[in-house]
């Protein structure tokens, strides 16, 4: 039997998004900087759209890398623990996590950014809302998955192949999530329960939300630049 270790502060999803809003923070204002030195810096809305671009770029690295280090080697009975002592009561895990909702809002802001007269004809701004885009999308699949163990974690909602009564580790749920972000189905995972078909629901919706931005967006740089 393995030695149960305490919940780190970073297993809390609050936690995670702090500490990586304050990553961004710290880049933003560098970045910033780095512009002025090179260049004259003036606050037009474009300037405001590309460090929004910037600061979205470096919460979401910050997110995925946090997250992976703190579950992604970690044992399930290990994984199911630090879950357990961070979920609250009055959570309803029939939504999408925080920081899934944040990435559609990212989606829908760089939408509106695009639209800016002389964004959509600058490489650096297009080349920063593709990343915003491919950030935002792992920022979900990897939110998910920690939905979907806390989710399994409350009471048995998914079934794995091969569990033959061992527990999922992270790295099954990020299959899960990140097999309904690509092909819309959870294929080999069998899903127990109505909530967690609501969740799985809720997934394919963003994740179809994220195909058609995509595909819109590369449409619009490809013919829409001069």
């Amino acid at each position: 039997m393995s030695d149960a270790r305490p919940a780190p502060r970073l297993s809390s999803e609050g936690a995670r998004n702090l500490v990586a809003l304050a990553i961004a923070a710290v880049v933003s204002v560098l970045a910033l900087v780095g512009y002025a030195v090179f260049a004259t810096l003036r606050f037009t809305a474009d300037t405001v759209a590309l460090t929004a671009f910037v600061f979205w770029i470096a919460y979401s690295l910050g997110f995925l890398i946090l997250t992976q280090a703190t579950f992604g080697r970690v044992d399930s009975e290990t994984l199911r623990s630090w879950l357990a002592a961070t979920n609250s009561p009055s959570r309803s895990l029939a939504i999408p996590a925080t920081a899934a909702q944040w990435a559609v809002l990212a989606v829908i802001a760089v939408t509106l950014v695009l639209v800016l007269p002389g964004l959509l004809d600058s490489p650096l701004a297009n080349t920063l809302s593709f990343a915003v885009v491919i950030t935002a999308w792992l920022v979900t699949v990897t939110a998910y998955a920690v939905h979907y163990a806390r989710l399994n974690t409350q009471e048995k909602s998914l079934e794995f192949p091969g569990e033959h009564g061992d527990q999922p580790v992270f790295a099954d749920y990020y299959y899960l999530a990140a097999q309904l972000a690509t092909t819309f189905s959870s294929s080999d995972v069998n899903i127990l329960t109505t909530r967690a078909r609501s969740v799985v629901t809720g997934q394919t919706y963003i994740g179809f939300a994220f195909s058609t931005f995509i595909i819109a967006m590369l449409i619009s740089v490809l013919f829409l630049t001069n």
